[in-house]
């Protein structure tokens, strides 16, 4: 896999990008394999951040655990560029940090960076974000106890 070699941004990572733990562009931080896909669905959607706090366990189980949610994620990471999906593997599945993913396609951080904000915002487009929307509408009726029409 190989983005781009001749990358123009700097060698130092702006302190906008390093606000704790939570910060997913974070050059360091390595995605827990077993939380695929929910990694990458909290990255794109923030998910948890409009439900209350004490349903978090079970959406978390929920993501991880049933077939839909990776099947539909699976279909979608299918349907983008080859080297975006491979992107996207290699630092949610894989758990490669961003460093590690800028060494191996000898590009800088700051590049990987850039590109996983591009390829997050591509997966927020509406076309693919929906076909989330009825797993979504699942956990609101049987987790959360809402009743969406």
């Amino acid at each position: 896999m190989n983005y781009e070699k001749n990358s123009k941004l700097n060698d130092v990572i702006d302190d906008d990008f390093d606000d704790g733990e939570d910060n997913i562009y974070d050059v360091n931080k390595v995605y827990d394999k077993n939380m695929w896909p929910e990694t990458l669905l909290t990255d794109i959607f923030g998910f948890y951040n409009g439900y209350n706090p004490n349903v978090k366990d079970q959406i978390s189980v929920y993501f991880r655990t049933e077939p839909k949610v990776k099947e539909i994620t699976d279909n979608i990471l299918g349907s983008i560029p080859k080297q975006e999906s491979m992107f996207i593997r290699n630092a949610y599945i894989e758990g490669k940090s961003i460093k590690e993913i800028a060494k191996q396609n000898k590009m800088k951080s700051e590049k990987i960076i850039e590109l996983k904000k591009l390829m997050l915002r591509r997966l927020r487009n509406p076309k693919l974000a929906r076909q989330y929307f009825p797993i979504f509408k699942e956990i609101d009726e049987t987790i959360v106890g809402e009743k969406i029409d």
